[in-house]
Order: C-alpha cells, then structure tokens, then sequence
C-alpha cells in the first residue's frame, strides 16, 4: 500500500504539485491521469524517492511496516521506476543491465529476463544506446517486469511502442499482478490505455488530486444529461447542481453532474416543468475532460 498525506512539491518559486492525498491500495493497476505538465513525473519521483516533498509525507509498506521511500534502501528493493526517459550507461547492453539488477534487486527472475527478451525480439549483446526510443523502453520495461518486486511504476511507457506492442505491454502488466502480485502505477495521458488495464484512476488537475477512485465508482457518479424544460431558467440553477460542460440550445440543455437524478430533478422542479430527461453514462476520456474544464472543441475560424 502507498499512502500520500496532502503531499506537495516545488521547485525554487515554481511549485508542481500541491495538497496531494491519495491512497493506492495493493494488488492493482492505478493510473495517473493528467496533461503533460500536471505533475505525473514529479509525484512518481517522490514515491520512488528521488524527490523528497517540501510539505506532507509518502508512506510506503514493506514487510508490514510503513516506511518513507526517500533514501531508503528498504523501499528501493522493493520499488522499479521505468521513467520516461531511460538512462543506460553508454556500453549498456541488455545482458550487462540484467547483471546489474540481479545484483541489487533479490526476486530477479533471469528465467523472466530471458522469456521477455525473446518475447519483445530485442538483441540481449546489442548497445541499448543504438536502440530505437520505442526499443529503449521496452528494455527498461523487461528489466522492471523481470526484478519481480512488489512496486512497480511506469511513466509514460506506451509512448514510443507500436500498437502491437502497446497491447502486448498491457497484457504483460495484468499477467504480473496476477502472478506476482504488488501494486503497478501507470502515469499516462492516454486514457484509452488505462481504462483498459486500470481498476484505480487518480486524477491531476491544476496541480492538485481531483480525485482518487476505483473506475466503476467513477463510472457511477458521472453522467451526462440532457433535458428540455418548458422555459429559460438562469444559469445559476445548473450551478447548484456541481454542472460541467453546461451547453444551452434554446431550453435544451446539456451538461454533466455527478449529482443524482434525483436532486437534478428536486432542484429544476422549483424552476419549472421537465419536459424530457435524459442521462447517459460517461467515457473516460469523457470525465477527465469534463474534469478539467473542457468544452467542445471550436474549430471554425482557425484558417480564415
């Protein structure tokens, strides 16, 4: 388990994350959702204990015992951080990486390594520095699925695979909590990857925690409505209601809510008559742009 205690970060005058508190519970697929930017990285860097926090504490369980990961060798034996951008010394080869994580991390699985090399078809003599972006990844992510250790966090690891690959990547991470068991964190902006192999989202918005919840509880509180109502009632009303992405077409309007039905309806009643009332569930990709303020697209106009 991860805990995060209203956990912020920053950097001189810039500050990056702010009040984040989050549970990540063991045994599951949690995605870190947010655009380039939000702050995935920097919360990845303090869980794996590269950063520490200015304010607010990260705990992390090993053994039965809470621990802080910052410096904390304890934690790190426990922990792999497939970053974004891979480091590999300069004659780096698959083989010379293997060596060196069997030499730190103890459920190193060389039976693993060998089946993942040939699985993803990379040369194990091969200098890592002559990979492609996508090949490099796929050699931090062999290393991180073959130490078998109960923590395991990607950053942005599809970005750079083939789909085929993205598929395979994802169907290998599922296997490995089926297997193995622990906790996978995968920090993307794609949510059509991580709605697919995530049972957990946690989203960034404005540098802060929108919300940390497992998918079909975040499926259940959105929905998008549509109702006609027998005149114009001021905008204020659908404030009430917690509303994003309020559209208005004549006295048709659109919005969504995680407000029940039944308060929706309770709250317009006092304004006027429902003529029609609709609700449809939501996507992700849906959510997390009503969450972050987003309304339909306007395109018209850019190339005049």
């Amino acid at each position: 388990m991860i805990e995060l205690r209203h956990v912020s970060k920053q950097f001189g005058r810039y500050s990056a994350l702010e009040d984040v508190t989050a549970c990540i519970r063991d045994e599951s697929i949690y995605g870190l959702i947010g655009y380039n930017g939000a702050g995935k990285t920097t919360l990845l860097n303090m869980i794996s204990g590269l950063y520490l926090p200015n304010y607010g504490e990260i705990f992390i369980e090993v053994n039965g015992e809470m621990c802080k990961p910052f410096d904390n060798v304890k934690v790190k034996r426990n922990l792999f951080y497939v970053s974004d951008d891979p480091y590999y010394l300069p004659y780096a080869t698959l083989n010379t990486t293997r060596d060196f994580y069997k030499g730190f991390y103890r459920n190193f699985s060389e039976s693993t390594f060998e089946k993942l090399v040939k699985l993803f078809k990379l040369d194990p003599e091969k200098r890592i520095g002559d990979f492609s972006k996508g090949m490099k990844r796929q050699a931090a992510i062999i290393s991180g699925l073959s130490s078998r250790v109960k923590y395991l966090l990607l950053d942005e690891s599809f970005d750079g695979l083939d789909p085929n690959m993205r598929v395979l990547v994802s169907n290998l991470l599922t296997e490995y909590l089926l297997e193995v068991g622990g906790t996978i964190i995968v920090a993307s902006h794609n949510l059509y990857e991580l709605e697919n192999i995530c049972d957990t989202i946690g989203m960034i918005n404005g540098k802060r925690m929108a919300f940390s919840k497992e998918i079909e509880e975040i499926r259940g509180e959105y929905k998008k409505y549509r109702v006609a109502l027998d005149k114009k009632i001021p905008k204020e009303v659908f404030t009430s209601l917690d509303e994003k992405n309020l559209r208005e077409e004549g006295n048709i309007y659109t919005f969504v809510s995680c407000e029940s039905e039944k308060n929706i309806k309770e709250k317009l009643y006092t304004h006027c008559s429902i003529i029609l009332f609709e609700a449809y569930p939501l996507a992700l990709n849906e959510i997390f742009k009503a969450e972050m303020g987003e309304g339909e697209d306007e395109y018209e106009g850019i190339f005049d």
